[in-house]
């Protein structure tokens, strides 16, 4: 999203103040909402949380280097990120990201400048190993990754296809626990131990 205006920014970041509060500490989930909104994080939305939040340019600056979704400058309508972990790597995420690239004509890491906008840049472990080679568009998770996939992924883009529109097996996310367990299956009953303690009396 490009255009935009100091008083847009303004009003979106006072909205996202007056929902979550103005707590220094709530700085990270102001810039994810931020982010969410416009694509990217404005100047002026930097100035207004340095303001409203009590902290500095710097600390606003370095939040949104520290994590991989955030980013100052726009990217494209088709923001794709594939995982890069040992697993995706070991399935040749190198290889389909190389090939994605050369579809839609653009450098790893770049934004492409025509329409449709897009980026494809790698990212740090998305929690799919189990199912990698992974990626993601616009922040959805696409899994099982192979150079038909690849391809078809391509042809969506170039197309300008929402991502609505996209099959919808590629974002199935398979439930792979295989084994249930104390912390994963069993019941629970608020204030139960409490009670059981409760129940035997003085020691």
């Amino acid at each position: 999203m490009t255009g935009l205006s100091t008083q847009e920014v303004g009003a979106f970041v006072t909205g996202s103040l007056d929902r979550m509060g103005r707590e220094p500490e709530l700085l990270l989930q102001h810039l994810i909402a931020i982010q969410q909104g416009f694509g990217h994080i404005p100047a002026a939305a930097v100035d207004a949380l340095s303001a409203e939040l009590d902290v500095t340019h710097a600390q606003v600056r370095a939040a949104i280097a520290f994590y991989a979704f955030l980013h100052e400058r726009p990217r494209g309508a088709f923001d794709i990120l594939f995982s890069d972990n040992i697993t995706d790597r070991m399935l040749g995420n190198e290889a389909l990201a190389a090939r994605l690239c050369e579809r839609l004509g653009i450098r790893l890491g770049e934004t492409r400048a025509d329409s449709p906008r897009v980026t494809v840049a790698m990212t740090s472990c998305t929690g799919m190993c189990d199912q990698a080679p992974a990626l993601l568009v616009n922040g959805q998770a696409v899994t099982n990754l192979d150079a038909e996939r690849v391809e078809r992924i391509a042809e969506l883009v170039e197309q300008g296809t929402p991502l609505e529109h996209w099959p919808a097996g590629y974002f199935e996310v398979a439930d792979n626990i295989r084994r249930g367990g104390l912390l994963l299956s069993n019941p629970t009953t608020e204030a139960e131990g409490l009670r059981a303690l409760l129940a035997k009396g003085p020691a």
